[in-house]
């Protein structure tokens, strides 16, 4: 446990007064002692992938105000888990931070795949960026809209190419199949890039996937449904939202990737873990932080400050609709 909160009232300890004298913003003044080493991020994929573009745009950021660097450290393997696992048994000093997608981690949650830790065992600082499942099909395909697709499916073979059976995409249609009446056929791909590409020729009526992460392939795919209650990028996807299409079944899901600590952190030193929340939003919302995330091609629209209550209320919300399906 930190002395934060005895360096904070202290003779000669930081209050406002205090927070100016050192040149800190008085945000940050109940951590005056904090840090005073690097700090470590735990990648879950390999070297030169989203995540790790993600931390090294906003290290220069994050040093300036914490006045420490990150240094990733890559643990991919196992669908997150492994990297879940070494967050989650971290000291709680607060210098292990994480990655996670939210909710592809309580989905593996779900299916019982962790050991030792489960629902709760993350407490979120922010989004690193955040987006709707959306279904699309090939720009060629016979399928002009979700209704279609919906009304085909119930008196024959509709398939749905996804990354991995079992995983947030698949999991995503089979609670929209339950929702609808109907059984879709899934067909896993290595990834979601194949899985679009399988849509994309013609080989499955449509695929599952996230609506940014096809921004690569926008070209050869018709988006036939965004999962959200507005379409965030109209002027790229011209695509009807769930709640236009099916507004007695419709239901938001939402794939999210987190900045993370574990739920330690936050319940044993609590000055540490809103200290951590704090710098990491400013360090997020900052022009150099966006402008150096969109010059390495992530995409604006999804990159909008989330916080860790925001945060939890759409796990929560994914957690329910977990509890409608067997898995």
């Amino acid at each position: 446990m930190t002395n934060l909160s005895r360096r904070s009232v202290v003779a000669g300890g930081v209050g406002l007064g205090g927070a100016a004298l050192l040149g800190l913003r008085p945000e940050f003044a109940r951590a005056a002692d904090f840090p005073t080493k690097p700090f470590t991020a735990i990648v879950d994929a390999a070297p030169g992938g989203g995540h790790d573009r993600f931390t090294r745009a906003i290290t220069p950021e994050w040093t300036r105000i914490t006045g420490q660097p990150i240094i990733p450290e890559f643990k991919p393997g196992a669908g997150g888990v492994l990297s879940a696992t070494t967050i989650v048994n971290a000291p709680a000093d607060g210098y292990t931070l994480g990655v996670i997608a939210v909710s592809s981690m309580n989905v593996s949650i779900a299916l019982g795949k962790p050991q030792g830790f489960g629902f709760g065992s993350f407490a979120y600082l922010g989004t690193m960026w955040n987006g709707p499942i959306a279904v699309f099909t090939g720009k060629d395909s016979k399928w002009e809209s979700m209704t279609q697709v919906v009304e085909a499916a119930k008196t024959q073979k509709i398939t749905a190419a996804v990354a991995a059976l079992r995983a947030m995409y698949h999991i995503s249609g089979v609670i929209f199949d339950k929702r609808m009446g109907i059984e879709t056929q899934f067909v896993p791909y290595n990834g979601g890039g194949p899985s679009r590409q399988a849509a994309m020729s013609g080989e499955t009526d449509i695929v599952w996937t996230g609506l940014y992460d096809a921004s690569a392939n926008y070209d050869g795919l018709r988006c036939l449904c965004v999962f959200d209650k507005e379409n965030p990028i109209p002027d790229v996807i011209d695509a009807p939202t769930v709640y236009e299409m099916f507004p007695e079944q419709a239901l938001t899901l939402l794939h999210p990737t987190a900045y993370c600590v574990s739920a330690k952190v936050r319940d044993e030193n609590p000055e540490v873990y809103q200290y951590l929340v704090d710098a990491y939003r400013e360090t997020y919302t900052s022009e150099a932080t966006q402008k150096a995330l969109i010059d390495l091609q992530f995409q604006p629209a999804s990159l909008k400050y989330t916080s860790p209550e925001e945060l939890s209320a759409i796990e929560a919300d994914f957690i329910e609709q977990l509890k409608s399906i067997e898995i």
